[in-house]
């Protein structure tokens, strides 16, 4: 679902991925589309919810290389 934005339900995408010692989960959302160059680097905006409200602090960017390294850290579509 990441490399098909026409799938995703909004302007963005919802990920999640466990927290620390497995407790609750990490949020983030997706706001590029990937599927044209899926070995770029991106950001994803950690602790930010669908709502545009940050959580547990204020939102923080995460840089990956591609989708692999994405998908690496843990994160799964929301």
């Amino acid at each position: 679902m990441i490399l098909s934005p026409d799938r995703w339900p909004h302007m963005y995408l919802p990920l999640k991925r466990p927290g620390e010692h497995k407790l609750g989960w990490q949020v983030a959302i997706l706001f590029e589309p990937v599927e044209s160059h899926p070995d770029e680097e991106f950001v994803v905006l950690k602790n930010m919810t669908i709502f545009g409200l940050a959580i547990d602090g204020e939102a923080e960017e995460i840089k990956y290389a591609g989708v692999d390294a994405l998908l690496d850290d843990g994160w799964v579509v929301d």
